[in-house]
C-alpha cells in the first residue's frame, strides 16, 4: 500500500512542481474522470469489504494501484508530459516499473494477515486513498 500512497504523493509533487496551466480542457477533463473513477471504486470497495475474501482483497488492491497508475498517467499528460514528450517513454516505463513491484510487494507482506487484520489494514488504506482523491483537486485548484 505504501506504493498507492506514494503514486498519490508523486500526483501532488508534479502538480506542484510542473504547475497547471489553462487551455487544457481535455486533459483535465480525463484526468477529473480519472480521479472521480477511482473514489468510486475505493468507496464501492470499502462499502463491501466485510464480505470479500482475502483473494478479493488482493484483486481490490491490484485495481487500486491501476487506477492509481492511470491518475499518475493523467496528471503527467495534464502537465505537459504526454506521448509527445520526450521522456514520457521513460516516465511510463518508470511508472509500469514501480506499480509492477508495488503490487508484488504489497503481496508478499500480507501473507502473515490474518483476514480480519487484512481486512482493517484494507479499510485504512481505502480511506486514506478516498482522502487523497477528495484533497487532490483542491490542491490542484480543479473542481474533483
Amino acid at each position: 500500500m505504501k506504493v498507492v500512497k506514494v503514486s498519490l504523493a508523486i500526483c501532488l509533487v508534479a502538480t506542484f512542481v510542473c504547475g497547471l496551466t489553462d487551455g487544457k480542457q481535455a486533459e483535465l477533463a480525463k484526468l477529473q474522470e480519472s480521479l472521480r473513477e477511482a473514489k468510486l471504486y475505493y468507496e464501492g470497495a470499502l462499502a463491501k469489504v466485510d464480505t470479500l475474501s482475502r483473494d478479493e482483497i488482493i484483486t481490490c488492491i491490484h485495481k487500486a494501484f491501476d487506477l492509481n497508475y492511470q491518475l499518475v498517467i493523467d496528471l503527467s499528460v495534464y502537465n505537459g508530459l504526454g506521448p509527445k514528450s520526450p521522456t514520457y517513454d521513460d516516465l511510463v516505463s518508470g511508472l509500469n516499473q514501480l506499480f509492477d513491484e508495488g503490487k508484488k510487494y504489497f503481496t508478499e507482506n500480507i501473507k502473515d494477515l490474518d483476514d480480519d487484520a487484512l481486512k482493517q489494514k484494507f479499510t485504512n488504506e481505502l480511506n486514506n486513498m478516498i482522502q487523497a482523491t477528495d484533497i487532490m483537486p483542491v490542491l490542484m485548484g480543479v473542481s474533483g
